[in-house]
């Protein structure tokens, strides 16, 4: 996101896979954070955070699907693995297009 945005990553940042650890730190700081709405349902409906919804930021981590190659995909990680190749073809389509804004 940052670096679609042309910046560099943040200088203070704290990096963390602690959902409840972001809210605490981002309720008691003033740091901000990078969250799904629904993760902050709550404490934005409590009014104990505020959120401001961000737009055209593209994709915000990369995914993956990695198996044994000794093993068979279950049929519902078969789907799965269908679908993320149908969402990667079509960024990387939208991303290569005329009209993507760079």
């Amino acid at each position: 996101m940052f670096t679609n945005a042309g910046t560099g990553w943040p200088a203070d940042a704290i990096i963390t896979n602690s959902i409840l650890v972001i809210k605490a730190i981002v309720m008691s700081t003033e740091c901000i954070t990078v969250i799904s709405p629904r993760l902050v349902k709550v404490e934005v409906a409590a009014g104990r955070l505020c959120a401001v919804p961000l737009e055209d930021i593209g994709s915000l981590r990369e995914v993956g699907l990695a198996w044994r190659r000794s093993d068979r995909l279950s049929p519902i990680a078969m789907r799965f693995r269908d679908i993320l190749r149908q969402i990667g073809t079509r960024e990387l389509v939208a991303a290569h297009s005329p009209t993507h804004r760079q």
